[in-house]
């Protein structure tokens, strides 16, 4: 869409009375052929730069055709679940759009899972075609593969796409491909697996006629939840919601700008990798710069290679890049923005970032955005450049956000915390095989809008710009001073603490208590060459004082760890903590400094 046509909308859609009628001035399309439709007049621009290898739009149009007749002749069809697992590299791109042309279903597998779980969305496929990497599929993964429908495992090898030569990328991809060959030498040839060449050369030579189809509602992508703090479940998209975003991010920011490019690194099982590191810049006609085996503490030499525009990250990465002091003396003056999602980035790391920025010649500021996988990973972001600390800034143009009361579930006012309910096109079409879940966490109102229910607390200011809080479900109940019963909030001990200048990151956890049924204990990591002391736990316990929390909210234990973990999904994981904190302190001081 021109960005005239995307002003028109957006007039539109803002003069709109119901607000889920936005919902039919969006794209009727597929994805792949919206994403045909937004490359016509740049055709010979460059779609992908993968490590030096560059793909034309013309050229990923087209890999993509010749792969979709290939699966078609792997016996793949219109409704089918097709299982993919795969990084950020250009067949993971190509076999997304690829799936999509042909109408089936591409179900977002995490292979880092354990084996129950890689099992358990393994025969959830209605297709026998599992399409990953050949670094990934071990002696392990085999056996849980014949235990499944599966009998065709298409394998893509790092250094498919990668230009030729002899330079440190392709000794590095050939070194780590060749060693987990040996490795899964046994599996690979266990008779089920197709070389990604081979299978494109079945594409090449088909005859198979594969033409898109539209079908309103008809599921394309499923994708896990992160499952911080309990168990994931499957999110189900669909063509008109994952189409919405592009036009959304169109509409609300012109920060991206034809023949910019974005750095993207992030495997394509999470959605706001795929969508909004991959199908939102492609559709908005900027380059994927790809590194699927991404060294966060080596930032400046994607910075070098790539000069790239855009940077959507985590707070984790952006803390790394803080800390690379081979970024001394760089110019940076090519960025045009750093935005983080998956974590809140807190004030400090902020300020810490840009001015690390504005010493290398750039004056962006780090931007923070907010969603979820129900919403596809893109609800709003501090796009505005005139914006409040520790705000997660406006809603996407079409998208909208009420807070109602936790007891009375009526609408709060400015500055009154509540509930985080959301409406946005891109909302997902429910939870895959759970119809609990979907219930619980989709409302529909009285006037037929249906709103996620984040569990999300969250404040307003008088400019619209969004805060949150934390989450409802780590709301737990301790007993107060007086020993009556009363809330605590674990996110907000955790942002006080934060203020800590020593203090890099931090978590904060409920344990059971016998005299108080629950009891806060914070895991903390320190900046580098400082000493976890006395006198360090002295301070954060004033500074806890002085920010005014409850005498019961402050940690009455502080853990000095090394890292905090983090999920698949690159979350905290606050399981983990939890069978940390439980375990016996030899093994707990092993983990920890």
């Amino acid at each position: 869409m021109t960005k005239q046509e995307l002003l028109e909308l957006k007039n539109k859609i803002l003069q709109l009375k119901k607000i889920n009628e936005t919902e039919n001035l969006l794209p009727k399309t597929t994805a792949y052929s919206f994403l045909v439709e937004c490359s016509k007049d740049r055709l010979d621009s460059v779609a992908i730069n993968y490590l030096g290898r560059t793909i034309t739009y013309r050229e990923l149009i087209e890999k993509i055709d010749n792969t979709a007749k290939a699966y078609a002749e792997l016996g793949i069809k219109k409704g089918q679940r097709v299982g993919m697992s795969m990084l950020m590299t250009p067949e993971a791109t190509i076999s997304f759009y690829a799936l999509n042309k042909l109408g089936a279903t591409a179900k977002l597998i995490n292979i880092t899972h354990n084996t129950d779980e890689l099992a358990s969305d393994l025969e959830s496929l209605t297709s026998d075609v599992f399409i990953t990497h050949d670094i990934f599929y071990s002696k392990n993964i085999s056996e849980v593969v014949d235990k499944t429908q599966v009998n065709k495992v298409v394998l893509s090898s790092l250094v498919d796409s990668l230009p030729y030569g002899f330079y440190g990328d392709m000794i590095k991809y050939n070194a780590i491909t060749k060693l987990q060959g040996i490795r899964n030498r046994s599996a690979i040839n266990d008779g089920k697996c197709i070389n990604w060449k081979d299978l494109y050369k079945k594409g090449e030579e088909s005859t198979i006629n594969v033409e898109p189809e539209f079908i309103s509602g008809a599921p394309i992508a499923i994708a896990s939840t992160s499952g911080t703090t309990g168990k994931s479940k499957g999110v189900v998209t669909t063509n008109d919601a994952i189409n919405a975003v592009p036009v959304q991010m169109g509409m609300t920011d012109e920060t991206f700008a034809p023949n910019d490019s974005i750095f993207t690194t992030l495997p394509t099982w999470i959605y706001y990798s795929l969508v909004n590191n991959m199908h939102v810049p492609l559709c908005l006609g900027v380059t994927l710069n790809m590194d699927p085996l991404f060294n966060p503490k080596q930032i400046h030499k994607r910075l070098k290679q790539y000069e790239f525009n855009h940077w959507n990250t985590i707070p984790a990465y952006v803390d790394d890049m803080v800390k690379d002091k081979k970024l001394k003396n760089m110019n940076l003056s090519f960025l045009k923005s750093i935005t983080t999602g998956g974590d809140f980035l807190t004030p400090k790391l902020k300020k810490e970032a840009e001015v690390k920025l504005k010493e290398n010649n750039s004056d962006i500021y780090v931007g923070q955005g907010y969603g979820a996988s129900e919403i596809l990973g893109s609800f709003g972001y501090t796009y505005e450049p005139e914006k409040s600390e520790g705000t997660i800034g406006k809603p996407l143009v079409g998208n909208r956000y009420k807070i109602l009361d936790l007891d009375t579930k009526e609408e709060v006012g400015v500055n009154q915390t509540g509930e985080m309910y959301l409406y946005s096109p891109a909302l997902m079409k429910e939870y895959d095989f759970n119809e609990e879940a979907t219930n619980e966490s989709i409302v529909t109102d009285k006037n037929g809008v249906r709103w996620y229910k984040t569990g999300d607390l969250a404040h307003y200011d008088e400019n619209g710009e969004l805060f949150i809080d934390g989450r409802i479900r780590r709301i737990e109940l301790t007993k107060d001073d007086k020993g009556l019963p009363t809330k605590i909030f674990p996110d907000k001990i955790k942002g006080v603490i934060l203020q800590h200048p020593s203090v890099e990151k931090c978590e904060v956890i409920m344990v059971d208590d016998e005299i108080r049924m629950k009891k806060p204990v914070c895991f903390i990591v320190l900046k580098d060459g400082i000493e976890f002391t006395k006198d360090i736990v002295d301070d954060i316990n004033q500074i806890c004082l002085e920010n005014k929390l409850e005498r019961y909210s402050i940690p009455v234990e502080y853990k000095n760890i090394e890292e905090i973990p983090l999920t698949p999904g690159l979350k905290t994981d606050y399981n983990e903590l939890q069978k940390i904190y439980a375990e016996p302190a030899d093994n707990q001081r092993r983990k920890m400094l």
